[in-house]
C-alpha cells in the first residue's frame, strides 16, 4: 500500500469548515488535526438522555480538532469572556472557518486508485500482489452510485470468482425532487444528481445550494415526508 505524505492545508475564513476539510483533502484518507479560529459553532453534546445539539454564536479559538477525514470530529474551543475563559468541547456538527490550519496524516493512496483491498476482495482471497491487476472502480458517473466489486480476467485465471452484486447498489437512491436529511445541514431538496455528486438546496438557510459527495455517506430510506421521498444521509 502506497502511503501519501502528510498533507497541510490552510482553510480560509468564511466557508463551512467540515465541507472545506472534505474538499481540501479529497485525494487523501487519514486522520485530521487542526487548529485556528472558528465562528458560529454547532456541537453535539452527550446528555443523560439522547445526545443534544447546541449552537454557540461568536468567535472561538479552535484549540484542537481531531478525527477521521469525513468526521466525526472532536473539538475543544476557547474564548475570553471578561476575566474568564470559556472552554467548550464536543463533536463538531458545523462551524464557519475563521482561519484554520489542518493536517491530514494519510492512511492510504488517493481514493481514485487501487491502493487497498476491499472487504469483498479479501473475502474472495485476492492478495495485495493481485490487487494491482484489478480494474479500476466504476467512474463517478455510473448510475445509482453503483459500487460493485470488480474482478479482472487475470483474477479469474487464478481461481477467483466474481462477487455477487452488492445489495446496497440496488437500494433506492435520491433523485431530483427528493428530499434528504443531511447529518449536518438538516432537510434539503435534491436539485440534481451526477454520479456520486448531489446538489442540494438547504431548506433551513434561505435556499443555500450545496454540493456533496454521496460516496462518503450512508444513505438510508426512503420514508414519506410532505408527500415526497425522504432519505437520511449519515457518516460512514
Amino acid at each position: 500500500m502506497k502511503e501519501l505524505p502528510p498533507a497541510f492545508r490552510n482553510i480560509p475564513s468564511g466557508g463551512e469548515l467540515v465541507e472545506a476539510l472534505d474538499e481540501a483533502f479529497s485525494r487523501h484518507r487519514g486522520w485530521i488535526q487542526a487548529t485556528g479560529f472558528v465562528e458560529e459553532v454547532e456541537l453535539k453534546l452527550g446528555s443523560e438522555g439522547a445526545d443534544v445539539r447546541r449552537s454557540f454564536r461568536g468567535r472561538f479559538a479552535l484549540a484542537s480538532l481531531g478525527g477521521p477525514l469525513g468526521g466525526p470530529y472532536g473539538v475543544t474551543l476557547a474564548r475570553a469572556a471578561g476575566d474568564r475563559v470559556e472552554v467548550l468541547a464536543g463533536v463538531l456538527v458545523r462551524a464557519r472557518s475563521g482561519g484554520v490550519q489542518a493536517l491530514c496524516v494519510s492512511s492510504g493512496d488517493a481514493p481514485s486508485r487501487v491502493a487497498e483491498l476491499s472487504a469483498a476482495d479479501e473475502a474472495l482471497g485476492v492478495t495485495a500482489a493481485l490487487a494491482g491487476a484489478l480494474p479500476r472502480a466504476a467512474p463517478a458517473g455510473a448510475p445509482g452510485f453503483a459500487r460493485r466489486p470488480l474482478v479482472s480476467a487475470f483474477a479469474s485465471k487464478v481461481g477467483v470468482t466474481e462477487a455477487a452484486p452488492d445489495d446496497e447498489a440496488d437500494a433506492p437512491r435520491p433523485e431530483r425532487g427528493d428530499l434528504v436529511e443531511h447529518f449536518a445541514f438538516g432537510i434539503c431538496e435534491v436539485l440534481s444528481v451526477t454520479g456520486d455528486r448531489l446538489v442540494l438546496r438547504d431548506l433551513r438557510s434561505s435556499g443555500r445550494t450545496r454540493e456533496i459527495a454521496s460516496e462518503r455517506l450512508s444513505v438510508s430510506g426512503p420514508v414519506e415526508h410532505d408527500g415526497k421521498r425522504l432519505f437520511r444521509l449519515t457518516r460512514r
